[in-house]
């Protein structure tokens, strides 16, 4: 009767010593732990008990304790890893009750000790699923994070040094990198900001992917650097500045704006409106002050007028269609989407068109009576320009946005400007650089505007600095209305994500010998292709059933002409004795045998309630015993490599595959032991 059982916990084999069982005592071992694991789920299950099982183990995840560094005692978590492999699918197949899983650092624990700090953790449930116990009794939970997360915070010398964001080399996103740049003290009319908000711009998508010319780099305020426009706090000014002191929210633009801290000049920068975010506020520069400066000072654009504004649901075009209501003009608009379409409705655009159909100029055109529009603000490429010049009235005004055609020096032809029409090439970041007293005059007449709360701030998503790659990669696909912000609350990765280094192209000898277990079919066969394209003239290729399948005749076939040896045979890797008879047939035919790559593999899957003692060692037996007997039989062999083929599976606990993952977890607790003797081992979690 298990009525009122307040939970169960399993600790069967915590006495077994896997350093001094044999390999089949410790196989055996290994398989039933998680035969017992399943058979108490099942009998759970049977008589419908709800209780909490817990699993303890021995030294199964130590190896993740900070500081510790591993021992050739390593090789006594070889019993327990298949158990914790399998109990971390248990979790994730939704048995009845609760299942957790306690790790014990080491047999050499206080016994007492683990005893209280295990009940401990059965009294005080936090909702932990896995534990790790030290042998003074403290308690770890493992994290599975990404680099940036686990790097996330300042720099090592946040006073020293700041932080920006780079690249290294342009042509995709994910070379994206925050990188230390020395800090300096500002000079003359500089001030230094502590950055809260950055907004980002189709500008830094270009560069990032490497489609900005040198002339458009050169020439633009923000040069070589990503980011033109910020908001944040001032931190310390030169001698030269007047009108703005540390401590002021401040908005504007600077080179490098994707950055902890800046430097810009008083030029550039303004006060934040009274009342307003910094996320808001950095959705003003730019787009606010191209709109303005491109109606409203080069324009002209009057009362009535007709203004046509394509990619209106941007943040250029939304700043523009508040600039144009604000100048009392007639807004007709395009947009790229059904939804983009939508929400420039709901802003009270009357006339809206699509912007991918070239039939917007037929469509204006009917619905103005032939008369056409006065202004143009542009931002289409390609045929989508000569489109614009038929709906554009006499004396009308094209205000192109683009560069690409710019760049490409697109030709449109002099005709249409027989009706008086002027063109304007706009850039923001060139005008800065050019002319920053006219920058300063037209940015602080746009913020008076948004004090005197004629305009407003623009809709934003913001992205963490840790999420500034998928913030870049919104742009780029064009799935934001309005502005995207880059935000610095959980303060500026401190370094970029580490690379690993390419090392030198891996050449093998081609007087040595390489075996692959499992080589004559799938994965493995392939992987033997892969070891001649390295180099390698000698291998042994075995499994089960031997080289008798089209498939590995074809191959076998293929490599044979390449000149390649290849000794393949029939050999179950799990018959020690049949794999010693290999060996020794290697060892007398081939060349030194110098690498070995263990992919030998049977799935069988199933949920564990529904699984059997024999559907488990079935699975276990080709990785694990198959493992240990080549660990075995190989080692006084001076190997340059061992690899076992594991899989990210062991990480996750995939539902359905608990002996999969018993097995692999086995082969990375090898993998570690080995490592820890001094021989070569390395697990690729595939």
């Amino acid at each position: 009767d298990a009525a009122g059982l307040g939970g169960i916990v399993e600790l069967s084999g915590l006495q077994e010593q896997a350093g001094t069982a044999t390999i089949t005592q410790l196989f055996e071992a290994q398989s039933q732990r998680c035969v017992t694991a399943a058979a108490l789920l099942q009998a759970c299950e049977t008589v419908k008990l709800v209780a909490p099982c817990h699993f303890v183990t021995l030294r199964a995840a130590a190896h993740l304790l900070p500081g510790r560094a591993s021992t050739a005692a390593d090789r006594a978590a070889l019993a327990d890893a298949p158990l914790a492999g399998f109990v971390r699918t248990l979790m994730n197949e939704g048995a009845s009750g609760t299942v957790r899983l306690f790790d014990i650092e080491s047999a050499a624990a206080d016994l007492t000790v683990i005893a209280q700090a295990l009940a401990r953790e059965l009294d005080a449930a936090d909702g932990e699923g896995e534990v790790i116990l030290t042998n003074t009794g403290e308690r770890y939970a493992p994290r599975l994070g990404s680099t940036r997360e686990l790097q996330r915070g300042v720099a090592a010398d946040p006073q020293g040094h700041n932080i920006r964001l780079g690249f290294t080399i342009p042509g995709q996103l994910r070379n994206l990198s925050w990188e230390a740049v020395p800090r300096v003290a500002p000079r003359g009319d500089e001030v230094e900001v502590a950055v809260h908000a950055t907004g980002l711009n189709f500008r830094d998508i270009m560069y990032a992917l490497g489609l900005l010319s040198d002339e458009a780099v050169e020439k633009g305020f923000a040069g070589p650097s990503l980011g033109l426009e910020f908001a944040g706090v001032v931190l310390a000014t030169g001698p030269e500045v007047e009108g703005f002191a540390p401590g002021d929210a401040v908005v504007g633009f600077a080179p490098s704006s994707f950055s902890n801290r800046l430097m810009t000049r008083t030029a550039a920068l303004s006060a934040i409106p009274a009342g307003m975010s910094f996320e808001a506020a950095a959705t003003l520069p730019s787009t606010f002050f191209t709109a303005y400066y491109a109606l409203h000072h080069l324009a002209r654009l009057q009362p009535g007028e007709k203004v046509l504004i394509h990619g209106a649901a941007g943040g250029v075009g939304i700043a523009a269609i508040q600039i144009a209501k604000w100048c009392g003009a007639e807004i007709y608009a395009t947009a790229g989407s059904d939804e983009k379409r939508n929400f420039l409705s709901l802003l009270g655009v009357d006339h809206i068109f699509d912007s991918r159909d070239l039939a917007f100029s037929d469509q204006i055109l009917k619905v103005t009576g032939g008369a056409g529009i006065d202004v143009v603000l542009n931002s289409l490429a390609g045929e989508a320009i000569n489109r614009n010049f038929r709906v554009l009235k006499p004396f009308g005004r094209f205000l192109e946005l683009g560069k690409r055609d710019f760049y490409e020096n697109t030709r449109i032809g002099l005709r249409p400007f027989r009706n008086n029409i002027s063109y304007f090439g706009i850039d923001a970041d060139q005008l800065m650089a050019e002319r920053p007293e006219l920058t300063r005059r037209l940015f602080a007449e746009v913020l008076e505007l948004f004090n005197q709360r004629l305009l407003f701030p623009l809709p934003y998503q913001a992205f963490a600095a840790d999420e500034v790659v998928d913030a870049f990669r919104h742009m780029q696909q064009a799935r934001q209305i309005g502005k995207i912000v880059v935000t610095y609350h959980d303060g500026v990765p401190a370094a970029p994500p580490p690379r690993l280094a390419r090392g030198a192209r891996l050449e093998l000898s081609d007087a040595a010998s390489y075996l692959v277990a499992g080589g004559l079919s799938g994965f493995g066969l392939r992987t033997a292709e892969w070891l001649v394209d390295r180099g390698a003239r000698h291998l042994v290729l075995f499994g089960r059933r031997g080289p008798g399948a089209e498939e590995a005749q074809t191959v076998l076939a293929r490599l044979e002409r390449r000149g390649v040896k290849v000794l393949a045979r029939s050999c179950d890797v799990t018959d020690r004795t049949a794999l010693a008879g290999l060996l020794d047939e290697v060892a007398r035919r081939m060349p030194p045998l110098r690498g070995i790559v263990h992919a030998a593999m049977v799935i069988d899957d199933g949920l564990i309630r529904d699984t059997n003692a024999a559907q488990i060692r079935r699975v276990l037996a080709p990785k694990v015993l198959g493992a240990l007997y080549l660990d075995e039989l190989t080692r006084d062999l001076p190997l340059d490599f061992f690899v076992f083929y594991s899989s990210a599976s062991t990480l996750f606990g995939n539902p359905g595959q608990g002996n999969y993952v018993a097995a692999n977890a086995a082969l990375e607790a090898l993998a570690r032991a080995r490592r820890a003797a001094g021989r070569p081992a390395t697990a690729v979690l595939w």
